[in-house]
């Protein structure tokens, strides 16, 4: 049986810390992958999703925060990082306020990056149980009644992943809704799809 590896990207301009932190981080058993610009980075991350992006705050295209922006566009659950060896207040307080999970500093200490990775992804693996559980039932009422809503449009209303809107589109299509519910352990389902325990 093949474990799924969390997909982290690594976002910096310097070829050393790229490549430092790529090794340390497979070394680990994460699948990783690099963008030098932001630009790169926002084009891998629209083709796939990552668990988590390590993201510099200086490129040489844009900034880390213009990046930041537009990934929570993109992939709106995925957990971002960023990284800087030249912090201010003001740019961790930005980057917190815009969404970033946290902010280090520049040299990483591998342990500590490797210990905080693994607390945020875990993090955002038990939020994203809870959210897809309870976006369910808003899943349901708009494929209701024949609507044909696209993968992208249904994503967009839910301000989910494309990536788990076809997932569950998926499953649905292979299983029906009662299959989802009796694998979370729920015994009982009432018509508006409230989960209830008996």
């Amino acid at each position: 049986m093949t474990v799924k590896k969390n997909k982290i990207l690594i976002v910096d301009d310097d070829k050393g810390i790229t490549d430092t932190l790529r090794i340390i981080l497979d070394s680990a058993g994460y699948e990783t992958d690099t963008a030098i610009d932001g630009e790169t980075a926002l084009k891998k991350a629209g083709s796939g999703l990552f668990h988590l992006v390590l993201l510099d705050l200086k490129l040489p295209d844009m900034s880390g925060i213009q990046v930041l922006r537009k990934l929570h566009m993109i992939s709106p659950r995925t957990v971002i990082i960023m990284v800087t060896g030249y912090p201010t207040m003001d740019n961790a307080v930005e980057s917190l306020n815009l969404g970033a999970s946290a902010y280090i500093m520049k040299p990483v200490n591998p342990e500590e990056l490797l210990r905080f990775v693994g607390e945020k992804i875990k993090e955002q693996e038990e939020k994203s149980t809870s959210i897809f559980d309870s976006t369910i039932p808003l899943y349901l009422e708009l494929i209701r009644d024949g609507n044909m809503w696209t993968v992208d449009t249904i994503a967009a209303k839910l301000n989910m992943a494309r990536t788990t809107i076809e997932k569950m589109s998926t499953f649905f299509a292979q299983n029906g809704v009662v299959k989802y519910w009796e694998s979370r352990g729920i015994v009982q389902i009432d018509k508006n799809f409230r989960k209830t325990k008996s």
